[in-house]
């Protein structure tokens, strides 16, 4: 339910700074168009069912990035993730100022001044300084949009097609309104040398109402910024206060034993403790790339929740398999990651099953022949390969079916080519060979009835047709019977 207000609350405000950053770039054309396209928007945001939509999806976007950053036991975050995260609580504290003299004002003091021509009048001519920090708030608001609408879509399988055309989107859309605006200043700029052109137009506010909206936009700033350092100051009092009543181990396959506080992820011990953990959606629990197999008492595990539940079942997972990024183990646990460090969106949506395989008991029939180690060694890789016969459900592997096989080696293309003989064909040593074949073929129906679940592997061997003929390829299978 969280992770849905606050995918939601998102779009929405994505949708309403699109429309005005499209606005800026209409200033391509004309300061006039720049206020005609205004008006528009205005009739689409200014009602009070928008502006209750547009208000709330703010209020629980920036609440729900407090109480994020609360959850969080480490900041030590990928360069993307951390971007997103500073960019975020950035916007609030450069865009203060814009909403108090727009908004504010005009709602609270009535000066109707939320035209372009009075604020490219101030950002280009009054307030230069101030124009500036505006013009960097569309880039560190659309910036914090990309990020996040990019780890939302990324695990989509249609993304990897539009990723190239939303890139160029992306970029394109915050440099023309950046032209637009900085084309729009220039006939500001030029229309401002009249000193009577801005009066004649707008109201501008007393100076009474001035330093009211400055104390305002004072106010608001330290009220942000506040609120970001009183989370920060409290993860560190709560970090202290967990230490006291013991930490948690987390076990990994390589014999790393990670401790943290109790209520840190498993995807988090990961990155204290440097360990590489595949994470595509950046710990949102959408990608299942971060999945893990655990092994722990069952008080030490919380059962999953609502998203992480969903995301298990899409991709089959049974009971001992979590996500890390979601997994807060309160009892020392062991962790195995299912997916290698370097994991991409594709790899998240397969089974689970072919994922990470599963444990069985089963039984292996090896066949081996004598000398083959000092056969072997002196050989190039490509002229000794092997063959499995048969597949772990009993069926014929590629290549089963046939029997014995006399080899001839032939290299053509770095190919190894070999050429069957006929049963019926081959002499009275290959006939026992062939025998022998059988006789693993019926022990491996024998385990395959008791375990249903036997392998077998008839190994074949490329030779050189003179080894064949120094060596003996019958009589090495003869030898091997007796073993």
């Amino acid at each position: 339910m969280i992770r849905r207000l606050r995918l939601i609350s998102g779009l929405v405000m994505l949708a309403y700074v699109t429309m005005h950053l499209l606005n800026h770039a209409v200033g391509l054309i004309s300061l006039d168009t720049m206020e005609n396209v205004l008006w528009y928007i205005f009739r689409i945001w200014t009602n009070r069912l928008a502006q209750l939509l547009l208000y709330g999806s703010f209020l629980v976007h920036y609440g729900l990035a407090l109480y994020a950053l609360w959850q969080r036991r480490t900041l030590r975050l990928r360069g993307s993730e951390l971007s997103q995260l500073v960019l975020g609580f950035a916007i609030p504290l450069l865009l203060v100022r814009h909403v108090v003299v727009t908004r504010i004002s005009d709602s609270l003091f009535h000066t109707d001044v939320g035209y372009y021509a009075y604020l490219l009048w101030v950002y280009f001519v009054r307030s230069p300084d101030h124009g500036f920090v505006q013009m960097l708030v569309l880039v560190v608001a659309w910036g914090h949009a990309m990020i996040g609408l990019h780890f939302w879509l990324r695990v989509r399988p249609w993304y990897a097609r539009l990723q190239s055309a939303a890139l160029i989107l992306a970029v394109l859309v915050p440099v023309l309104s950046l032209l637009g605006t900085i084309e729009a200043g220039r006939q500001v700029m030029a229309l401002a040398v009249d000193p009577n052109w801005i009066g004649d137009r707008i109201t501008l506010p007393s100076a009474q109402t001035q330093r009211i909206l400055e104390t305002i936009t004072e106010v608001l700033t330290w009220l942000f910024a506040g609120m970001v350092g009183a989370v920060l100051l409290a993860r560190l009092a709560r970090r202290a206060w967990q230490r006291r009543r013991g930490l948690v181990r987390i076990g990994y396959p390589d014999g790393h034993i990670v401790e943290v506080t109790p209520g840190t992820s498993v995807l988090e011990a990961s990155r204290l403790a440097g360990i590489l953990h595949a994470s595509v959606c950046g710990g949102r629990g959408r990608c299942s790339t971060c999945r893990i197999r655990v092994r722990g008492a069952a008080q030490s595990l919380d059962p999953p929740g609502e998203d992480e539940l969903r995301v298990l079942r899409r991709i089959g997972a049974r009971s001992n398999v979590r996500l890390a990024c979601q997994l807060r183990p309160r009892g020392a646990v062991e962790v195995t990651p299912l997916l290698p460090p370097f994991a991409h969106a594709v790899d998240g949506r397969r089974s689970i099953d072919l994922a990470q395989g599963s444990e069985r008991e089963i039984a292996i029939l090896f066949a081996d022949i004598r000398g083959f180690t000092a056969l072997s060694e002196g050989r190039l890789p490509y002229d000794v390969h092997t063959q499995p016969l048969f597949r772990s459900d009993g069926t014929r592997g590629r290549g089963g079916g046939r029997t014995c096989r006399q080899v001839h080696w032939r290299r053509r293309h770095g190919v190894i080519r070999d050429r069957a003989r006929r049963p019926s064909r081959l002499p009275g040593r290959a006939r026992r060979c062939q025998a022998h074949v059988s006789a693993a073929r019926r022990i491996e129906r024998f385990f395959a009835s008791r375990t249903r679940s036997a392998i077998a592997y008839r190994h074949r061997y490329s030779l050189r047709a003179d080894d064949c003929r120094r060596d003996g390829l019958w009589q090495c299978c003869r030898d091997n019977r007796d073993r």
